[in-house]
């Protein structure tokens, strides 16, 4: 939600400050009963306007670019994974758990640290809620750490957002 809050506030100051420069330029070259007036000053803070509303738009891609990849060092080099790859392997960890049902993982990354909130439907036949969502949480937090390498996990939140009592393929029930 933030991020939203935060992308449509940077677009409308960059239309805002595109409009305002765009208005400083052409009011500089209106013509003033027929003859032109040219003033040097209005014609730079225009200018400058529309400078800053490009710089503001640059840095704003540069800023989601960013957001949306973890960078990880090796010995060799650096290693960019997108958040939509590590998404994906966690969404394919979460459902390798006796007891999720489906999952939603969604990445947080920002200062340095990466994490997670993942949105799951549980089968809480064969255990208990609390105990499947704690499993889960302490697979992700090793899965990360061990088969990704990301070290600065800041958390592992989980939601339930659906509970289900019904016989899974996965388990075998003896009579």
């Amino acid at each position: 939600m933030m991020n939203i809050l935060y992308s449509l506030c940077i677009a409308l100051n960059v239309a805002i400050v595109s409009m305002v420069g765009m208005a400083v330029v052409l009011v500089s070259f209106l013509p003033s009963t027929f003859t032109f007036t040219f003033s040097p000053q209005s014609t730079l803070i225009g200018v400058l306007f529309l400078f800053l509303s490009f710089l503001a738009a640059y840095l704003d891609k540069k800023l989601k670019s960013e957001e949306m990849s973890i960078t990880i060092p090796t010995p060799r080099g650096k290693v960019n994974i997108t958040k939509f790859a590590l998404e994906e392997f966690l969404k394919k960890e979460a459902l390798s758990q006796i007891g999720i049902r489906s999952a939603k993982p969604r990445l947080k990354i920002g200062r340095g640290k990466v994490g997670v909130l993942i949105k799951v439907e549980v089968n809480a036949i064969t255990r208990t809620v609390p105990e499947i969502v704690e499993n889960l949480q302490v697979s992700i937090e090793k899965f990360l750490k061990e088969r990704v390498g990301i070290q600065n996990l800041a958390s592992v939140k989980a939601t339930v957002t659906k509970i289900i009592e019904e016989e899974e393929s996965r388990i075998i029930q003896l009579k």
